[in-house]
């Protein structure tokens, strides 16, 4: 299953229309696994300059020259390789931001949480309002039946040929795969944003 390219930046630019139309209010996105999370930051942080530059903000942009904490989006992962400290961060940070302090009006950040289905049963925060959900995710896919290559090391302790992941001696290989999740899945995932 791949989704298409299309499809990743439509759902990139409703990212930052939620944004910008209801700034504040978190946007929880779920994609297959951390390669889909890199591929959908690109896109977003692309349309983000786009935007700048039409607004006539692209000369100057604040916030140390990101483009996404220009627009008031504030970007984090949750996928099982990223630090635990990162992740609990992300976490705690679910208050609804943007309130002034003193007569210093502050911007409005809006919380992007990249995920994968480490986050499908098991986070709801109040400041997420938006998911948007690819509808996809990895799992383990074995293939039985012998290797294509020599089983003689190549010096290196693998096989050539080998699939990282793969058990050896199991009789197949294994590799983690994109496929669609299922009706229920997706209902858990879309019962993800509070409101």
């Amino acid at each position: 299953v791949h989704v298409p390219e299309g499809v990743v930046r439509v759902g990139a630019r409703v990212a930052i229309e939620c944004a910008r139309r209801k700034p504040g209010e978190g946007i929880l996105v779920f994609l297959g696994g951390l390669g889909e999370i890199q591929h959908f930051y690109e896109q977003l942080k692309d349309l983000a300059e786009e935007l700048l530059a039409r607004l006539d903000k692209g000369g100057s942009t604040p916030s140390g020259g990101d483009p996404l904490l220009s627009l008031g989006l504030r970007v984090s992962v949750l996928h099982s390789l990223v630090d635990l400290a990162d992740q609990a961060t992300t976490l705690d940070r679910h208050q609804p931001s943007g309130q002034a302090s003193g007569s210093e009006k502050q911007q409005v950040m809006t919380e992007v949480v990249l995920a994968t289905n480490l986050a499908e049963s098991s986070l709801t925060l109040p400041s997420l309002r938006t998911v948007i959900d690819f509808g996809v995710h990895k799992e383990v896919a074995t293939r039985q039946g012998p290797l294509d290559s020599p089983s003689k090391p190549n010096g290196k302790g693998k096989c050539p040929g080998e699939i990282p992941g793969a058990r050896p001696g199991s009789g197949g290989q294994s590799a983690l795969t994109v496929v669609w999740v299922s009706r229920a899945s997706a209902r858990q995932r879309a019962g993800r944003g509070a409101g």
